[in-house]
């Protein structure tokens, strides 16, 4: 299990349909040797009822902001060697979320019924030599100013997941 049990129970409560896009913010932490760049990291948000008029998927793509500070809930210091990247939506991937979240909830107030979901996932490349040991990253997130970041995922082995997938973490592509 990646998601700590602390975060289902904030994960339970997050509403997609309530954030506001431009106050959310998402942090991933890498190793040393990999960067997550801006079109990185991945936001979808889907919604599905059954049928073509009532199926939506809207992936965005945070820019990583370089002034962030990392805010009450990480748990990062560079002397472990590790990279953090914290990222927001573009202004018109914000407002293109916001037209999002009134359809769905224009349909919903309509009694229509459906299946949504909000994942978010992270690429990044390398900027030397991948050693062979686990590739650890940790990913938050953050719903509004006021509140703290909280874990979506916690050590995740890049490298055991890219195995499952028959490829090899040597793929990674180079930053240069």
């Amino acid at each position: 299990m990646t998601t700590p049990v602390s975060s289902m129970v904030k994960l339970s409560q997050l509403s997609p349909l309530d954030a506001k896009p431009s106050d959310m913010r998402f942090a991933v932490r890498s190793p040393h040797y990999l960067r997550v760049r801006n079109g990185d990291i991945s936001v979808t948000m889907s919604f599905d009822a059954g049928d073509e008029v009532t199926r939506f998927v809207e992936v965005y793509k945070p820019v990583i902001d370089e002034n962030a500070i990392p805010g009450q809930g990480i748990s990062i210091g560079t002397q472990d060697g590790s990279r953090l990247a914290i990222a927001r939506l573009s202004e018109e991937d914000a407002v293109s979320m916001k037209a999002l979240q009134t359809r769905i909830k224009a349909l919903n107030a309509a009694g229509v019924e459906g299946e949504g979901r909000f994942s978010v996932s992270a690429t990044g490349c390398a900027e030397s030599q991948i050693p062979d040991k686990p590739i650890l990253l940790t990913t938050w997130i953050r719903r509004a100013p006021s509140e703290d970041y909280f874990i979506l995922t916690r050590n995740v082995d890049i490298r055991k997941l890219v195995s499952q997938t028959g490829s090899s973490p040597v793929n990674i592509p180079s930053c240069n």
